[in-house]
């Protein structure tokens, strides 16, 4: 799966003559913190709530400071994912030579890993607590394959 697929275009663009009061508004309405700041589809940068709430607010984005922060289209979801925990943000740009494509929020993430992996359907997820003296996987995948199932997923914790 590749950042391209997980785009959404539900979240509003910000522009430089916005106001920083309209920006804070939108992003209370889509309940991020994060807006992509965008010049006839040439991504300028990310916006954010926070350095929002230091700037006067009748003032223009064009005043303030952006954070180039985006990513590749072809690049893995896992990296996505990697990108925006690293960042602290909710909304990652796609942006390819410039020109921006669409954001990837969290939802969309949290959406894609549900439906993938199976974790929305039910009797999808089995928890097994055993002591590690009595753990055999090659056992527990020969039952669980034996009953008509599968295992296409495994965490385990010490």
């Amino acid at each position: 799966m590749r950042a391209q697929q997980l785009l959404t275009s539900d979240l509003p663009l910000l522009h430089p003559i916005d106001t920083v009061s309209n920006a804070i508004q939108l992003m209370d309405e889509y309940k991020v913190s994060h807006l992509p700041l965008v010049v006839e589809d040439m991504f300028k940068g990310l916006i954010n709530e926070e350095d929002l709430l230091e700037c006067d607010k009748d003032a223009v984005l064009a005043e303030v400071d952006t954070h180039p922060i985006f990513v590749d289209p072809n690049i893995h979801i896992y990296e996505v994912v990697a990108q925006m925990a690293q960042a602290k943000i909710d909304v990652l740009p796609v942006v390819i030579q410039g020109k921006y494509m669409g954001c990837i929020d969290r939802g969309s993430i949290l959406n894609f890993f549900a439906q993938e992996s199976g974790w929305a359907l039910e009797g999808s997820i089995v928890v097994l607590e055993i002591p590690a003296a009595n753990y055999s996987l090659s056992k527990i995948s020969r039952i669980v394959e034996e009953n008509g199932a599968r295992i296409t997923s495994f965490n385990m914790n010490h």
